[in-house]
């Protein structure tokens, strides 16, 4: 299950909570980190200054190796590999598969394969949002980023596609 992070903003600043939250949530999108710090703070709307703040934050807490940056995600330094987590009780706004990072779509396309000992890739983008979001509906949009997580699983060789189905390497 997805844990989400649960600041108290006093006395501390914003490298800080930024943080916090990727200690609880790691790998965690950096809008989400903004959602989290921004509920905290009770700010109904996210404008330039505020969202700048919070992108510094970020930049800090990064510099001082607190948190490490790839693209729009975050994680815990020391995490090398991403939980597979179940967002189906998240509120409607964080079940985005864009807030879920890429090397977790990857590990969820690993399960669905491992647990269906193969199958076919076009089933595949639906499993995953099931697992992932408990989605019972997959988005054009959707499917194509989990087929483009996938597409590259298949070229780097952790999986292996013969004809449309898909299976784990060896």
């Amino acid at each position: 299950m997805y844990e989400v992070a649960d600041l108290e903003l006093e006395g501390s600043e914003v490298a800080d909570w930024v943080t916090e939250v990727v200690q609880v949530e790691s790998p965690v999108h950096v809008q989400e980190v903004s959602r989290r710090i921004t509920r905290a703070a009770s700010i109904k709307r996210t404008g330039s200054r505020i969202r700048a703040a919070i992108e510094s934050g970020c930049d800090k807490a990064a510099r001082q190796g607190r948190v490490r940056r790839s693209g729009e995600f975050l994680w815990r330094p020391d995490m090398q590999e991403a939980p597979l987590r179940d967002r189906s009780r998240l509120p409607d706004a964080s079940k985005k598969l864009e807030f879920i990072a890429p090397e977790e779509i990857a590990a969820a396309i690993e399960r669905v394969v491992a647990d269906s000992f193969g199958i076919d890739k076009s089933e595949i983008p639906a499993a995953v949002l099931r697992l992932l979001l408990g989605f019972r509906r997959t988005t054009e949009r959707a499917q194509e980023l989990v087929t483009e997580v996938l597409d590259g699983m298949v070229a780097e060789g952790r999986l292996t596609e013969e004809g449309d189905q898909v299976s784990l390497k060896g």
